[in-house]
């Protein structure tokens, strides 16, 4: 089950049961099958719940971090192609990344952390 976050509500839905396809191929925000004029009602298939964090490695798009680099609130995104990279929109900035697993500095838990390989501006190639 492939799934997603709406871009509106930012409830959790699954693409087969929405325009999902169709949206993402007219660079379209993604949304919910509540939340698309074209359909207008949660499909009932299973619950409706908003993202958490818990979520976030099953989705196909998760909503922005912080950003590891400059610490924007919600401005890091990651390449859903290629979890190495990611976007900065507060830098209009693009960072290669290594993932590394650190500790919570409050609970102790294991979290995942970035650090930087390579920062370039964004329009540069």
């Amino acid at each position: 089950m492939s799934l997603f976050v709406c871009s509106n509500c930012k409830a959790v839905d699954n693409t087969a049961v929405t325009n999902w396809a169709d949206r993402i191929s007219r660079r379209e925000p993604v949304l919910c099958s509540e939340c698309d004029p074209k359909i207008g009602k949660w499909h009932g298939i299973f619950p409706k719940k908003e993202f958490t964090e818990e979520d976030r490695a099953e989705v196909l798009n998760p909503p922005p971090l912080d950003c590891p680099m400059c610490g924007a609130r919600s401005a890091f995104t990651i390449d859903s192609h290629d979890p190495a990279s990611g976007y900065c929109s507060a830098e209009d900035k693009t960072w290669t990344v290594r993932p590394v697993m650190g500790e919570c500095a409050v609970c102790g838990g294991q979290v995942p952390r970035y650090e930087l390989k390579e920062c370039r501006n964004a329009g540069a190639k």
